[in-house]
């Protein structure tokens, strides 16, 4: 057997990280999820607050270093 027979023998028999990978999986399902009912249940409320904070982050980058705006006015 070759070297690279050996390793794919010993790569497809070890399952140390199945349950990891089956972990990360389930949550950024749940989390994507989420983030559709959000959408769903206050989707212009969403899409103000994105605008928002767009508008915000623009803002910081095009003038540096400077203080942390407040969301929401003030």
């Amino acid at each position: 057997m070759g070297p690279f027979t050996e390793f794919f023998r010993r790569f497809g028999s070890n399952d140390a990280g199945a349950v990891t990978v089956d972990w990360i999986t389930l949550s950024s399902a749940a989390l994507v999820g989420g983030i559709i009912a959000i959408y769903a249940i206050y989707g212009a409320g969403v899409g103000a607050l994105t605008a928002e904070v767009n508008s915000i982050t623009t803002t910081a980058f095009a003038t540096g270093p400077g203080p942390v705006p407040v969301i929401g006015g003030g």
